[in-house]
């Protein structure tokens, strides 16, 4: 009773922004897709024009597109809801974001070293662009892929999706959790196999995603996100250091 009592404060303390008008979540998931589409553009041309090249490249691009992205969901988010902030401000929240954290780390790790009992696969060409990004750029790796990554993706695939389909729920979590791992997919002719059977791996993690967002609010989700984002970053790095 306590605990269910526990998850009706967070959940009541994320209502704020489920009153927010329908074409906000539109716009979180447009600026999701064709802004980041966009704001790549103009990050390849700075990018060019200071003749940064190679990974350093890569990564700066990344850096830039996602600090433009950033600022225009919060731009969208605070012209809409002033309040926005109070539903971040319930510890449990996070409380609960970290339990959802840990479980973002083992089930996926769990589901790898199932699937490589059977078939040696590599890590997903998502992750080694990261790994790149991580080995030319370690501090803003902690910063963009640990913090404002997870953030931006929250806003669009949890708080975008779930709330711009409304009801019934099932559509919402089928949607966000399908449209987050494909975000993640990225095949080629080469690397079609080893991205199939890493796909499921993103669907598991935008399911416990997708249940933390639901059964408590954006701030758990978001909690959960960066947990497992600053695992990997600072485990990698430190693997690279030593």
């Amino acid at each position: 009773m306590l605990l269910k009592d526990s998850i009706k404060e967070v959940q009541d303390a994320g209502n704020d922004y489920k009153t927010f008008p329908r074409m906000t979540y539109l716009l979180l998931i447009i600026t999701g897709v064709a802004g980041l589409y966009i704001y790549s553009l103009l990050a390849s041309i700075i990018i060019n024009a200071a003749k940064i090249g190679g990974e350093y490249g890569k990564a700066s691009s990344l850096f830039i597109s996602y600090a433009f992205l950033f600022i225009t969901l919060v731009l969208i988010i605070g012209f809409n809801c002033k309040n926005f902030i109070k539903s971040l401000k319930n510890y449990k929240s996070y409380i609960y974001g970290i339990a959802f954290g840990i479980l973002l780390i083992l089930v996926p790790m769990a589901y790898s070293n199932f699937v490589n009992l059977f078939y040696q696969s590599n890590i997903s060409e998502n992750e080694s662009q990261l790994h790149s990004m991580m080995m030319a750029y370690p501090a803003l790796s902690v910063i963009f892929i640990g913090i404002i990554g997870p953030v931006c993706e929250e806003l669009i695939y949890r708080l975008g999706i779930f709330e711009s389909i409304g009801k019934p729920r099932w559509i919402a979590y089928l949607v966000s959790i399908i449209v987050f791992a494909l975000m993640h997919f990225q095949p080629t002719s080469e690397n079609i196999i080893n991205e199939l059977i890493n796909l499921p791996s993103y669907l598991l993690s935008g399911l416990i995603l997708a249940l933390a967002y639901d059964k408590c609010n954006i701030a758990t989700s978001m909690t959960a996100h960066m947990i497992n984002n600053l695992f990997s970053v600072i485990v990698f790095i430190i693997s690279k250091s030593i």
